[in-house]
């Protein structure tokens, strides 16, 4: 995957990561902005099927990652973690 087309993924998912609450909106706006400075293309596809997921749902898992499904969890620490350590 190119330059142009890793950046524009990155606009998708930066879209698709405007939810109805501003705390799944922090966590995951952290976490592109990291994928943003070092793109990689699979954590970038894992994202975006990840952000497809019902808004109520997204919002629960972020909140209680126990309660993702398994596929999920270990993305879900890696954006928990980001939020974490960013200013």
């Amino acid at each position: 995957m190119n330059n142009f087309d890793l950046s524009t993924k990155i606009k998708a998912i930066r879209l698709n990561c405007r939810r109805g609450n501003s705390e799944s909106e922090l966590l995951l706006q952290a976490y592109i902005d990291l994928l943003a400075e070092n793109p990689d293309p699979e954590a970038l596809h894992e994202l975006s099927i990840l952000v497809a997921e019902n808004d109520q749902d997204l919002f629960h898992w972020l909140m209680t990652p126990t309660d993702a499904p398994q596929p999920y969890q270990e993305l879900i620490k890696r954006i928990r973690q980001t939020y974490l350590k960013s200013p």
